[in-house]
């Protein structure tokens, strides 16, 4: 695949920094912060893996929807798994402190 997409745009309580690693010939950019949406080369066999930190808002309430996704002009024989969501509920974290003076 040559010129394919990457996109992933964080929702907007999230503060995001990101690394890509590409392997078997691949290419990806290093690194970056902020939403994804970049072009990537893959070789037969090549990949290329996105891994995001993010910081989350002191302000963040219900939950956090992510979604990925990956376009290309060449022909995909399995277009059907180009997009990935991910849903994670948030809750408070609280501190209980037994015996405190």
């Amino acid at each position: 695949v040559n010129g394919a997409t990457v996109q992933d745009t964080f929702p907007t309580m999230l503060s995001c920094s990101w690394t890509c690693t590409a392997s078997a010939g691949g290419s990806c950019p290093a690194s970056g912060s902020g939403h994804i949406n970049h072009t990537v080369n893959l070789p037969v066999n090549g990949s290329a893996t996105y891994t995001a930190n993010c910081a989350i808002s002191q302000a963040a309430t219900g939950s956090i929807n992510n979604t990925a996704s990956v376009t290309t002009t060449m022909a995909d024989p399995v277009p059907g798994n180009n997009t990935a969501t991910d849903t994670t509920a948030l809750q408070a974290d609280a501190i209980f402190v037994s015996n405190f003076e």
